[in-house]
Protein backbone atom coordinates (compact mmCIF):
# COMPACT_ATOMS: atom_id res chain seq x y z
CA UNK A 1 0.00 0.00 0.00
CA UNK A 2 1.46 3.10 -0.97
CA UNK A 3 1.83 5.41 1.85
CA UNK A 4 0.21 9.04 1.76
CA UNK A 5 2.23 11.78 1.85
CA UNK A 6 2.32 14.36 4.68
CA UNK A 7 1.95 18.18 3.23
CA UNK A 8 5.18 19.75 4.01
CA UNK A 9 5.03 22.47 6.91
CA UNK A 10 5.59 26.04 5.73
CA UNK A 11 8.26 27.89 7.16
CA UNK A 12 7.69 30.50 9.80
CA UNK A 13 7.35 34.04 8.76
CA UNK A 14 10.76 36.14 9.77
CA UNK A 15 10.61 38.53 12.06
CA UNK A 16 11.74 41.68 9.32
CA UNK A 17 9.31 40.21 7.36
CA UNK A 18 6.71 40.16 9.32
CA UNK A 19 7.26 43.78 10.37
CA UNK A 20 7.77 45.08 6.48
CA UNK A 21 4.19 43.46 5.43
CA UNK A 22 2.71 45.35 8.26
CA UNK A 23 3.90 48.26 6.54
CA UNK A 24 3.10 47.95 3.17
CA UNK A 25 -0.30 45.63 2.90
CA UNK A 26 0.31 45.72 -1.28
CA UNK A 27 3.27 43.20 -0.76
CA UNK A 28 2.16 39.61 -1.90
CA UNK A 29 4.53 37.09 0.39
CA UNK A 30 3.20 34.40 -1.66
CA UNK A 31 4.32 36.01 -4.67
CA UNK A 32 7.93 35.86 -3.25
CA UNK A 33 8.10 32.30 -1.78
CA UNK A 34 5.20 29.96 -1.20
CA UNK A 35 6.37 28.95 1.70
CA UNK A 36 5.96 31.34 3.99
CA UNK A 37 3.28 31.10 6.07
CA UNK A 38 1.28 34.39 6.22
CA UNK A 39 -1.43 33.81 8.95
CA UNK A 40 1.80 34.99 11.49
CA UNK A 41 1.37 38.26 10.13
CA UNK A 42 -1.01 39.30 12.07
CA UNK A 43 1.66 39.77 15.43
CA UNK A 44 2.76 42.95 13.38
CA UNK A 45 1.76 46.48 14.61
CA UNK A 46 -1.86 47.48 12.53
CA UNK A 47 -1.58 51.46 13.31
CA UNK A 48 0.64 52.43 10.29
CA UNK A 49 -0.16 53.44 7.35
CA UNK A 50 -0.12 51.95 3.93
CA UNK A 51 1.35 54.41 1.76
CA UNK A 52 5.08 54.32 1.23
CA UNK A 53 5.64 58.03 1.75
CA UNK A 54 4.24 57.58 4.64
CA UNK A 55 6.05 54.64 6.01
CA UNK A 56 9.11 56.20 5.31
CA UNK A 57 8.09 59.30 7.54
CA UNK A 58 7.65 57.00 10.02
CA UNK A 59 10.45 57.14 11.77
CA UNK A 60 9.72 54.75 14.64
CA UNK A 61 8.81 52.09 11.35
CA UNK A 62 11.85 52.20 10.03
CA UNK A 63 13.55 52.04 13.72
CA UNK A 64 11.88 48.77 14.39
CA UNK A 65 12.70 47.62 10.74
CA UNK A 66 16.50 47.83 11.50
CA UNK A 67 16.23 46.03 14.90
CA UNK A 68 14.77 43.49 12.75
CA UNK A 69 17.31 43.36 10.32
CA UNK A 70 19.37 42.67 12.34
CA UNK A 71 17.12 39.94 14.29
CA UNK A 72 16.61 38.05 11.06
CA UNK A 73 20.44 38.14 9.72
CA UNK A 74 20.49 35.48 12.84
CA UNK A 75 18.87 32.84 11.11
CA UNK A 76 21.62 33.03 7.99
CA UNK A 77 23.05 30.83 10.75
CA UNK A 78 20.31 28.28 10.52
CA UNK A 79 21.33 25.03 9.41
CA UNK A 80 18.70 24.49 7.19
CA UNK A 81 18.94 25.79 3.58
CA UNK A 82 14.94 26.60 3.19
CA UNK A 83 15.33 28.64 6.40
CA UNK A 84 18.38 30.97 5.44
CA UNK A 85 16.77 31.38 1.97
CA UNK A 86 13.64 32.97 3.37
CA UNK A 87 15.90 34.97 5.86
CA UNK A 88 17.79 36.47 2.80
CA UNK A 89 14.40 37.15 0.64
CA UNK A 90 13.23 38.85 3.58
CA UNK A 91 16.20 41.48 4.13
CA UNK A 92 16.91 42.07 0.34
CA UNK A 93 13.19 43.22 0.47
CA UNK A 94 13.59 45.28 3.33
CA UNK A 95 16.42 46.84 2.12
CA UNK A 96 15.66 47.79 -1.44
CA UNK A 97 12.70 48.72 -0.86
CA UNK A 98 13.51 51.87 1.89
CA UNK A 99 15.65 54.09 3.29
CA UNK A 100 16.26 53.11 6.30
CA UNK A 101 19.11 55.20 7.65
CA UNK A 102 21.81 52.14 7.99
CA UNK A 103 24.78 55.21 9.39
CA UNK A 104 22.38 55.52 12.64
CA UNK A 105 23.39 51.87 14.05
CA UNK A 106 26.08 50.60 12.08
CA UNK A 107 25.73 46.93 14.03
CA UNK A 108 23.02 46.31 12.12
CA UNK A 109 25.39 46.15 8.72
CA UNK A 110 28.09 45.10 11.04
CA UNK A 111 25.52 41.67 11.89
CA UNK A 112 24.60 41.50 8.19
CA UNK A 113 28.00 41.46 6.68
CA UNK A 114 28.95 38.95 9.62
CA UNK A 115 26.81 36.26 8.81
CA UNK A 116 26.41 37.04 5.03
CA UNK A 117 30.25 35.65 4.75
CA UNK A 118 28.76 32.11 6.20
CA UNK A 119 26.38 31.97 3.62
CA UNK A 120 29.18 32.76 0.83
CA UNK A 121 31.52 29.75 2.81
CA UNK A 122 28.79 27.15 2.87
CA UNK A 123 25.74 28.32 0.97
CA UNK A 124 24.21 26.93 -2.01
CA UNK A 125 23.69 29.22 -5.13
CA UNK A 126 20.75 30.68 -4.87
CA UNK A 127 22.00 31.48 -1.31
CA UNK A 128 25.25 33.43 -2.61
CA UNK A 129 23.15 35.11 -5.48
CA UNK A 130 20.75 36.50 -2.69
CA UNK A 131 23.73 37.13 -0.61
CA UNK A 132 25.43 39.89 -3.68
CA UNK A 133 21.94 41.47 -4.64
CA UNK A 134 22.07 42.50 -0.47
CA UNK A 135 25.70 44.07 -1.01
CA UNK A 136 24.23 45.52 -3.74
CA UNK A 137 21.32 47.00 -1.67
CA UNK A 138 23.05 48.44 1.27
CA UNK A 139 25.95 50.01 -0.56
CA UNK A 140 23.91 52.81 -2.48
CA UNK A 141 22.36 53.71 1.26
CA UNK A 142 25.44 53.62 3.71
CA UNK A 143 28.38 56.05 4.62
CA UNK A 144 31.77 55.65 3.18
CA UNK A 145 33.21 54.05 6.32
CA UNK A 146 30.63 51.11 5.86
CA UNK A 147 31.24 50.98 1.92
CA UNK A 148 35.28 50.74 2.50
CA UNK A 149 34.74 48.33 5.47
CA UNK A 150 32.35 46.01 2.72
CA UNK A 151 34.75 46.40 -0.29
CA UNK A 152 37.61 45.49 2.16
CA UNK A 153 35.39 42.65 3.49
CA UNK A 154 33.83 41.07 0.04
CA UNK A 155 36.50 42.31 -2.74
CA UNK A 156 39.00 39.02 -2.64
CA UNK A 157 36.09 36.92 -2.42
CA UNK A 158 33.97 38.27 -5.13
CA UNK A 159 36.86 38.90 -7.76
CA UNK A 160 37.18 34.60 -7.33
CA UNK A 161 33.71 34.39 -8.36
CA UNK A 162 33.97 36.20 -11.75
CA UNK A 163 36.93 34.48 -12.25
CA UNK A 164 35.74 30.86 -11.58
CA UNK A 165 34.83 29.15 -14.45
CA UNK A 166 33.49 26.33 -12.68
CA UNK A 167 30.63 28.32 -10.92
CA UNK A 168 27.00 28.82 -12.75
CA UNK A 169 26.72 31.60 -14.99
CA UNK A 170 24.51 33.58 -13.12
CA UNK A 171 26.37 33.98 -10.03
CA UNK A 172 29.56 34.67 -11.44
CA UNK A 173 27.56 37.53 -13.41
CA UNK A 174 25.78 38.32 -10.22
CA UNK A 175 29.37 38.68 -8.08
CA UNK A 176 30.27 40.94 -10.91
CA UNK A 177 27.26 43.50 -10.69
CA UNK A 178 28.03 43.31 -6.81
CA UNK A 179 32.09 43.99 -7.05
CA UNK A 180 31.66 46.90 -9.66
CA UNK A 181 28.88 48.38 -6.97
CA UNK A 182 30.97 48.59 -4.30
CA UNK A 183 34.05 50.14 -6.20
CA UNK A 184 31.26 52.47 -7.84
CA UNK A 185 30.11 53.54 -4.32
CA UNK A 186 33.49 53.78 -3.04
CA UNK A 187 34.53 57.14 -0.96
CA UNK A 188 37.80 56.91 -2.55
CA UNK A 189 38.87 55.77 -5.52
CA UNK A 190 41.22 52.58 -6.41
CA UNK A 191 44.68 52.68 -7.02
CA UNK A 192 45.47 52.01 -10.72
CA UNK A 193 47.12 49.04 -10.47
CA UNK A 194 43.67 47.34 -8.79
CA UNK A 195 41.55 49.45 -11.12
CA UNK A 196 43.30 47.70 -14.06
CA UNK A 197 43.12 44.47 -12.32
CA UNK A 198 39.29 44.70 -12.23
CA UNK A 199 38.73 45.94 -15.44
CA UNK A 200 41.07 42.92 -16.91
CA UNK A 201 39.06 40.57 -15.20
CA UNK A 202 35.63 41.91 -16.08
CA UNK A 203 36.75 42.21 -19.91
CA UNK A 204 38.14 38.32 -19.62
CA UNK A 205 34.46 37.81 -18.89
CA UNK A 206 32.83 39.48 -21.49
CA UNK A 207 35.36 39.15 -24.36
CA UNK A 208 33.86 35.63 -24.87
CA UNK A 209 31.61 37.22 -26.81
CA UNK A 210 33.20 38.66 -29.19
CA UNK A 211 33.11 37.56 -33.38
CA UNK A 212 35.58 34.24 -33.84
CA UNK A 213 38.33 34.04 -36.12
CA UNK A 214 36.45 33.23 -39.04
CA UNK A 215 34.11 36.26 -38.23
CA UNK A 216 31.07 34.63 -37.39
CA UNK A 217 29.37 35.53 -33.96
CA UNK A 218 29.48 32.86 -31.06
CA UNK A 219 26.07 30.91 -29.86
CA UNK A 220 26.18 30.95 -26.00
CA UNK A 221 23.44 30.02 -23.63
CA UNK A 222 21.28 32.25 -22.20
CA UNK A 223 22.69 32.02 -18.65
CA UNK A 224 26.16 33.07 -20.44
CA UNK A 225 25.14 35.88 -22.57
CA UNK A 226 23.34 37.46 -19.19
CA UNK A 227 26.51 37.24 -17.50
CA UNK A 228 28.18 38.75 -20.25
CA UNK A 229 25.94 41.30 -20.21
CA UNK A 230 26.64 41.76 -16.58
CA UNK A 231 30.49 41.73 -17.59
CA UNK A 232 29.95 44.97 -19.16
CA UNK A 233 27.94 47.03 -17.43
CA UNK A 234 29.98 46.33 -14.13
CA UNK A 235 33.10 47.02 -16.01
CA UNK A 236 31.29 50.09 -16.99
CA UNK A 237 31.00 51.08 -13.37
CA UNK A 238 34.25 50.47 -12.75
CA UNK A 239 35.37 52.71 -15.98
CA UNK A 240 33.31 55.52 -14.40
CA UNK A 241 34.98 55.43 -11.00
CA UNK A 242 38.43 54.91 -12.29
CA UNK A 243 41.02 57.39 -10.98
CA UNK A 244 41.90 60.76 -13.69
CA UNK A 245 42.19 60.04 -17.48
CA UNK A 246 42.81 56.20 -16.44
CA UNK A 247 38.78 55.22 -17.37
CA UNK A 248 39.24 57.23 -20.91
CA UNK A 249 42.98 55.63 -21.77
CA UNK A 250 41.59 51.85 -20.87
CA UNK A 251 37.97 52.66 -22.30
CA UNK A 252 39.82 53.86 -25.66
CA UNK A 253 41.69 50.07 -25.42
CA UNK A 254 38.73 48.42 -25.20
CA UNK A 255 36.81 49.68 -28.34
CA UNK A 256 37.86 47.13 -30.93
CA UNK A 257 36.09 44.10 -28.14
CA UNK A 258 33.22 46.08 -27.95
CA UNK A 259 32.84 46.75 -31.92
CA UNK A 260 33.48 43.63 -32.66
CA UNK A 261 30.47 42.30 -29.98
CA UNK A 262 27.94 44.89 -31.55
CA UNK A 263 27.72 42.10 -34.22
CA UNK A 264 26.62 39.68 -31.92
CA UNK A 265 23.67 37.68 -32.38
CA UNK A 266 21.94 38.47 -29.07
CA UNK A 267 20.45 41.18 -28.98
CA UNK A 268 20.85 42.34 -25.02
CA UNK A 269 24.56 41.85 -25.76
CA UNK A 270 24.50 44.27 -28.70
CA UNK A 271 22.62 47.11 -26.39
CA UNK A 272 25.17 46.55 -23.89
CA UNK A 273 27.85 47.21 -26.17
CA UNK A 274 26.46 50.15 -27.93
CA UNK A 275 26.08 51.96 -24.62
CA UNK A 276 29.57 51.13 -23.17
CA UNK A 277 31.05 52.82 -26.47
CA UNK A 278 28.63 56.09 -25.76
CA UNK A 279 29.97 56.39 -22.19
CA UNK A 280 33.71 55.78 -23.59
CA UNK A 281 33.26 58.09 -25.96
CA UNK A 282 32.45 61.04 -23.63
CA UNK A 283 34.98 59.98 -21.18
CA UNK A 284 37.86 60.39 -23.99
CA UNK A 285 35.75 63.54 -25.31
CA UNK A 286 35.54 64.83 -21.40
CA UNK A 287 39.13 63.14 -20.27
CA UNK A 288 41.35 63.91 -23.15
CA UNK A 289 40.36 65.11 -26.60
CA UNK A 290 37.21 67.13 -26.96
CA UNK A 291 36.32 66.38 -30.69
CA UNK A 292 37.40 62.19 -30.33
CA UNK A 293 36.56 60.05 -33.32
CA UNK A 294 38.90 57.29 -33.08
CA UNK A 295 40.05 54.73 -35.82
CA UNK A 296 36.48 52.99 -35.19
CA UNK A 297 34.28 55.97 -35.13
CA UNK A 298 32.99 55.42 -39.15
CA UNK A 299 32.79 51.70 -38.46
CA UNK A 300 30.64 52.17 -35.10
CA UNK A 301 28.08 55.12 -36.88
CA UNK A 302 27.15 52.43 -39.90
CA UNK A 303 26.72 49.52 -37.39
CA UNK A 304 24.71 51.47 -35.51
CA UNK A 305 22.57 52.89 -38.33
CA UNK A 306 22.29 49.30 -39.58
CA UNK A 307 20.84 47.79 -36.07
CA UNK A 308 18.53 50.76 -35.88
CA UNK A 309 16.88 49.99 -38.85
CA UNK A 310 17.24 46.42 -38.63
CA UNK A 311 14.64 44.51 -40.88
CA UNK A 312 15.81 41.29 -41.28
CA UNK A 313 12.62 38.68 -40.31
CA UNK A 314 15.59 35.67 -38.10
CA UNK A 315 15.18 38.59 -35.21
CA UNK A 316 11.62 39.39 -33.54
CA UNK A 317 9.90 42.65 -33.62
CA UNK A 318 9.61 42.69 -30.04
CA UNK A 319 13.64 42.65 -30.69
CA UNK A 320 14.01 45.12 -33.13
CA UNK A 321 11.66 47.79 -31.27
CA UNK A 322 13.72 47.24 -28.15
CA UNK A 323 17.10 47.51 -30.23
CA UNK A 324 15.48 50.99 -32.21
CA UNK A 325 14.26 52.44 -29.05
CA UNK A 326 17.66 51.81 -27.04
CA UNK A 327 20.60 52.96 -30.02
CA UNK A 328 18.82 56.29 -31.14
CA UNK A 329 20.16 58.14 -28.26
CA UNK A 330 23.30 56.16 -28.15
CA UNK A 331 24.21 56.74 -32.10
CA UNK A 332 23.16 60.66 -31.63
CA UNK A 333 25.60 60.95 -29.14
CA UNK A 334 28.42 59.40 -30.49
CA UNK A 335 27.62 61.10 -33.65
CA UNK A 336 26.85 65.19 -32.42
CA UNK A 337 27.83 64.61 -28.65
CA UNK A 338 24.61 65.71 -27.85
CA UNK A 339 22.36 62.61 -25.69
CA UNK A 340 18.91 63.39 -25.65
CA UNK A 341 17.68 64.82 -22.60
CA UNK A 342 15.48 62.80 -19.99
CA UNK A 343 13.85 64.33 -17.37
CA UNK A 344 11.74 61.95 -14.51
CA UNK A 345 9.46 63.86 -11.85
CA UNK A 346 10.37 63.12 -8.32
CA UNK A 347 7.41 64.83 -6.34
CA UNK A 348 8.02 68.31 -6.99
CA UNK A 349 11.42 68.16 -8.12
CA UNK A 350 13.13 67.09 -11.64
CA UNK A 351 15.92 64.75 -12.19
CA UNK A 352 17.46 65.51 -15.35
CA UNK A 353 19.23 62.76 -17.50
CA UNK A 354 21.03 64.82 -19.94
CA UNK A 355 25.02 62.64 -20.95
CA UNK A 356 25.48 59.14 -21.17
CA UNK A 357 27.08 58.78 -17.49
CA UNK A 358 24.18 59.86 -15.31
CA UNK A 359 21.50 57.66 -17.83
CA UNK A 360 23.72 54.97 -16.64
CA UNK A 361 23.82 55.84 -12.82
CA UNK A 362 19.60 56.07 -12.77
CA UNK A 363 19.73 52.68 -14.93
CA UNK A 364 22.29 51.02 -12.33
CA UNK A 365 20.00 52.02 -9.58
CA UNK A 366 17.25 50.76 -11.34
CA UNK A 367 18.99 47.49 -10.97
CA UNK A 368 20.02 47.57 -8.17
CA UNK A 369 16.26 49.09 -6.46
CA UNK A 370 13.91 47.63 -9.08
CA UNK A 371 10.51 49.58 -8.03
CA UNK A 372 11.66 51.61 -5.10
CA UNK A 373 14.67 53.84 -7.21
CA UNK A 374 12.05 56.96 -6.79
CA UNK A 375 11.32 56.29 -3.11
CA UNK A 376 15.48 56.53 -3.15
CA UNK A 377 15.75 59.34 -4.90
CA UNK A 378 13.25 60.99 -2.83
CA UNK A 379 14.76 60.44 0.57
CA UNK A 380 18.63 58.78 0.32
CA UNK A 381 21.19 61.49 0.31
CA UNK A 382 23.77 59.10 -1.17
CA UNK A 383 21.62 58.20 -4.07
CA UNK A 384 20.43 62.02 -4.38
CA UNK A 385 24.33 63.05 -4.46
CA UNK A 386 24.65 61.47 -7.24
CA UNK A 387 22.28 63.21 -9.61
CA UNK A 388 23.28 66.73 -7.60
CA UNK A 389 19.73 66.88 -5.96
CA UNK A 390 20.60 68.61 -2.82
CA UNK A 391 19.73 67.10 0.27
CA UNK A 392 16.69 64.89 1.01
CA UNK A 393 13.25 66.48 0.58
CA UNK A 394 11.04 66.56 3.60
CA UNK A 395 9.52 63.73 3.96
CA UNK A 396 6.41 65.35 6.01
CA UNK A 397 5.71 67.54 2.90
CA UNK A 398 6.37 64.47 0.61
CA UNK A 399 3.74 62.38 2.29
CA UNK A 400 1.34 64.98 3.08
CA UNK A 401 1.12 67.98 1.42
CA UNK A 402 1.50 66.78 -2.55
CA UNK A 403 -0.78 64.12 -1.78
CA UNK A 404 -3.82 65.92 -0.23
CA UNK A 405 -3.09 68.48 -3.45
CA UNK A 406 -4.04 66.40 -5.43
CA UNK A 407 -6.63 64.34 -3.70
CA UNK A 408 -8.25 67.64 -3.59
CA UNK A 409 -7.62 67.80 -7.37
CA UNK A 410 -9.13 64.55 -8.35
CA UNK A 411 -12.18 65.19 -6.27
CA UNK A 412 -12.94 68.43 -7.80
CA UNK A 413 -12.62 66.52 -11.54
CA UNK A 414 -14.88 64.25 -10.68
CA UNK A 415 -17.69 66.25 -9.33
CA UNK A 416 -17.56 68.37 -12.43
CA UNK A 417 -17.50 65.14 -14.67
CA UNK A 418 -20.25 63.92 -12.62
CA UNK A 419 -22.06 66.74 -13.02
CA UNK A 420 -22.22 66.95 -16.60
CA UNK A 421 -23.08 63.39 -17.12
CA UNK A 422 -26.04 63.85 -14.84
CA UNK A 423 -27.08 66.89 -16.96
CA UNK A 424 -26.56 65.19 -20.14
CA UNK A 425 -28.27 62.02 -18.79
CA UNK A 426 -31.42 64.16 -17.67
CA UNK A 427 -31.50 65.93 -20.87
CA UNK A 428 -31.86 62.62 -22.80
CA UNK A 429 -34.60 61.11 -20.80
CA UNK A 430 -37.04 64.32 -21.59
CA UNK A 431 -36.06 64.20 -24.88
CA UNK A 432 -36.73 60.39 -24.71
CA UNK A 433 -40.31 60.99 -22.70
CA UNK A 434 -41.35 64.03 -25.10
CA UNK A 435 -41.13 61.44 -28.28
CA UNK A 436 -42.60 58.45 -26.89
CA UNK A 437 -45.92 61.33 -25.59
CA UNK A 438 -46.32 61.99 -29.16
CA UNK A 439 -46.04 58.69 -30.55
CA UNK A 440 -48.53 57.72 -28.21
CA UNK A 441 -50.80 61.03 -29.10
Amino acid sequence: MARKKNKASALPISPCYAVYLSLDQSADPDAEDDDIETSSICSSESNVSTNRSELQSNAKAIADLRTELEHTSMELMNPRPASRITALKSIHKVIQKFFLDLDSEPSVVNSISLNLESVFKKGVDLEKLLACSIICSIVVQVGPDLTESLLRNYKALLQHYVKDNSLQPSLRGSAAVALSVLVWQAPEELDPETTKEILTLLANVFKTACLKGDGKSPVHAEAMCNMQVDAISSWMRVLISAPGDLGAELGEAAIPQLVSILQNVNVNLRIEAAEALAIVFELIREEKRVHYQGPYYKQILIHLDDLISESSKAISKKDKKKQRTSLRPVLSSIRTQDHPEVRLKLGNEQLLLDTCVLNFYYESLCDVLAQSVNNHLLFNPYVRDMFDLGPPVKREDQANGENKESKAQRQFVHQIVSKDRHINRQYNRNKKASFQNRFDE
